[in-house]
């Protein structure tokens, strides 16, 4: 319905605001020719902006570009009296866009509520097959297909509008809050399953990683023993030297004795 609805805004809007230039700028002088273009350039760069950079509009844009810009060339005349052409012109366009409502209204049977929960329900679907392989030892973990989950997870939010504006009739109202609760838990899920895919390889690259990292954590606390005992036998080296140094009977000073002294003292 929303997109339909731009198309009729688009389609309308160009071919009016197209005519409207046409019928100021469409002589066929020098300076209907100079309007014409510095118009069709303004044009064409607003309206391919507002396609190119508005998720929301860009529907709208793109038809204001291709509608305007045919009006704009027409070709140059002189004769502005007779409106008919242009007037045909938005009539046929109006009618092409409501026929393209009701063929829209016949055939879709699904509404957007319940498109939006389909796609949330296959999001929840798929994301439990990859947790379950990551999960399982037996198996070797598989990378998901992340842009598949991040296009269901930006078509969730591309139905939340569609199923806030639908007519809900005898049903209950359309609970817009805790389904954008649920879009921001399986946007941050889908972040963590990733995580987890990347610390984990496909090859069996973790377990030979953590192998050499056990090895080499086991070198070095060889290393370090190694060390110590050598510190220790050093130490218990110097310990016995000491000791013996101390168990040496030191030498007494012998005193002089008196036979010897009396020479000395005649």
């Amino acid at each position: 319905m929303l997109k339909n609805l731009d198309r009729l805004n688009g389609v309308v809007l160009g071919n009016i605001v197209g005519q409207l230039v046409y019928c100021s700028l469409g002589y066929c002088t020098w300076w209907g020719y100079l309007g014409i273009c510095i118009a069709l350039f303004v044009w064409v760069t607003g309206t391919l902006y507002m396609y190119y950079n508005s998720v929301k509009y860009g529907v709208v844009g793109c038809l204001l570009a291709a509608f305007g810009s045919a009006a704009f060339l027409q070709g140059c005349t002189d004769d502005f009296s007779n409106p008919a052409h242009a007037y045909y012109s938005i009539v046929e366009c109006v009618v092409a866009i409501f026929i393209v409502l009701g063929v829209d209204a016949v055939i879709s049977s699904d509404r957007s509520s319940d498109l939006a929960y389909a796609t949330y329900l296959d999001f929840w679907q798929t994301f439990r097959g990859a947790v379950e392989g990551v999960l399982d030892p037996k198996l070797h973990t598989k990378k998901s297909d992340h842009a598949a989950l991040m296009g269901k997870v930006a078509l969730c939010k591309m139905l939340i509008p569609e199923a806030i504006d639908e007519p809900r009739w005898w049903r209950n109202s359309w609970r817009k809050f805790a389904y954008a609760d649920g879009i921001t838990c399986v946007t941050k899920l889908r972040l963590a399953l990733k995580t987890m895919e990347e610390s984990i390889s496909e090859t069996g690259r973790s377990e030979t990683r953590l192998q050499k990292i056990t090895a080499f954590d086991e070198t070095v606390w060889a290393s370090i023993d190694d060390q110590r005992q050598l510190s220790t036998c050093e130490l218990q080296a110097a310990v016995d030297t000491a000791s013996k140094a101390d168990r040496k009977p030191k030498k007494k000073k012998q005193k002089p004795r008196l036979s010897r002294m009396l020479p000395l003292i005649l």
